[in-house]
């Protein structure tokens, strides 16, 4: 089973499934249906079932994406994004893993 690792910080939400997706540099081999252990400090926290994935620019992010990612607005998921990227550009390409924990 796949993993999708995430920083401690995003735990609380995960749990309380306030973020149902995450955002990851590049291109990332998940399908729609496929089901996923989310991982925190190397523990499987839940498991999820990946419900949409979608490839853009991350100029191209909205308010709405980045809510379900568990933020307020765009500009502070972009903010995370330079922490976890340090060199991530405003055309670089982004993956928008969505998911819903089904355990």
């Amino acid at each position: 089973m796949k993993k999708i690792m995430f920083s401690k910080e995003y735990e609380k939400k995960l749990r309380k499934g306030s973020k149902t997706s995450t955002v990851r540099l590049g291109k990332r081999k998940f399908s729609v249906g496929e089901v996923v252990e989310l991982v925190v400090n190397n523990k499987p926290i839940a498991k999820a079932m990946v419900t949409r994935v979608e490839y853009l620019k991350v100029k191209d992010l909205t308010d709405e994406q980045a809510k379900k990612d568990g933020f307020t607005s765009r500009n502070k998921l972009l903010k995370a994004l330079k922490k976890h990227y340090p060199k991530i550009k405003d055309d670089s390409v982004v993956a928008l893993i969505e998911f819903k924990k089904i355990e």
